[in-house]
């Protein structure tokens, strides 16, 4: 048995993915450095033409082995190419249900070329489902840092400077405007005086769309922690670690799972979210924070004093000891041996 982790980028999350795929002796990694045409609707052919490009070179000389299997680590980037003239031994890793109609007939057309489909959490199963796509399994998403080499939360208040009694909220990752760090500068406004005197705004991430300079006018009159700039390994845990509220204030437009999400979930920090993307639906399952009319300032600064008020209530399940790269890995590796017998 083979397996053939076919991937066409190495920065942000893609790396430690396939590097902890690859622990398993069985896998080997297939990249290809090729650029996508992004805009469907900008250059028609061109758009498919690099998708079926992308594809032929994941393939070549593996599709007629029988003991191989390609597993496309990102789906999303391929299934619009719904023009495969045969079923193919493949699986796919799916982060993001498409939004648009005819994205989704895409997927649904693809689904059917390819032995399995991996998500990242039941509620995206279950859309796929709703879609009529059955052929579906789900690996939940790992935190795939080594939080024990770093300090614990008052070691890197006091490294930090950061007052012992101030609550931390905290805005990870970069500024595009699908994230909505608007909506939380907005919302900050909102908030009762006696609670913002307390509160840390900690924004954490690479310059995008939303500036440095707005940022900071739109915190003068609050405690802020700004860093624009793409930080290291150790510096996005110990953000985590500062940390006792996690703010996603993400757009209808965002999909999938969250990377900063996940990395509060495993060290038990209270989430707030939108409550009718996929993250807010996992937090209400769970129990791990609250949730917010999606783009709504106000309704999310009610929210946060809300959550404040009952910060140690959250977290009455083990669901965070399941975000780990040994289950993620013995997920896998059940789902590509099962794969592997059941080769019709």
């Amino acid at each position: 048995m083979r397996i053939i982790l076919c991937d066409n980028r190495m920065e942000g999350h893609h790396k430690p993915y396939f590097s902890t795929l690859l622990k398993l002796n069985y896998t080997k990694l297939k990249y290809v450095e090729l650029d996508l045409a992004p805009s469907l609707k900008k250059n028609f052919f061109k758009y498919f033409l690099s998708r079926r490009k992308l594809i032929k070179e994941f393939l070549k000389n593996n599709e007629e082995n029988d003991d191989v299997i390609v597993h496309f680590l990102t789906l999303d980037f391929i299934y619009s190419y719904m023009f495969l003239k045969k079923s193919i031994n493949a699986i796919g890793t799916l982060h993001q249900v498409p939004k648009s109609l005819l994205k989704k007939i895409f997927l649904k057309i693809f689904s059917k070329k390819i032995r399995l489909i991996i998500v990242h959490s039941e509620f995206l199963k279950e859309n796929l489902k709703r879609m009529g796509i059955e052929n579906v399994r789900v690996v939940n998403y790992p935190s795939f840092y080594n939080y024990s080499k770093i300090g614990n939360k008052n070691e890197l208040r006091i490294k930090n400077k950061i007052d012992s009694e101030k609550i931390v909220l905290s805005c990870l990752g970069g500024t595009r405007k699908d994230k909505g760090l608007n909506i939380l500068l907005e919302s900050l406004k909102y908030i009762n005086i006696n609670f913002k005197k307390n509160l840390l705004i900690n924004i954490v991430g690479k310059e995008e769309e939303f500036k440095k300079e707005y940022i900071e006018k739109e915190l003068k009159d609050i405690p802020n922690r700004i860093i624009l700039e793409k930080v290291s390994d150790d510096e996005f845990m110990e953000n985590i670690l500062i940390t006792d509220l996690m703010i996603m204030p993400y757009l209808k437009s965002f999909g999938g799972v969250s990377g900063p999400m996940t990395e509060a979930i495993v060290n038990k920090i209270p989430c707030i979210a939108p409550k009718e993307l996929e993250i807010g639906k996992i937090i209400i399952e769970k129990n791990i924070g609250e949730v917010f009319n999606c783009e709504d300032p106000i309704d999310l600064a009610r929210v946060i004093e809300e959550t404040i008020k009952k910060i140690n209530s959250y977290y009455n399940t083990n669901y965070h000891t399941k975000l780990t790269k040994e289950n993620f890995l013995k997920k896998y590796d059940e789902i590509y041996k099962n794969i592997c017998e059941n080769k019709n």
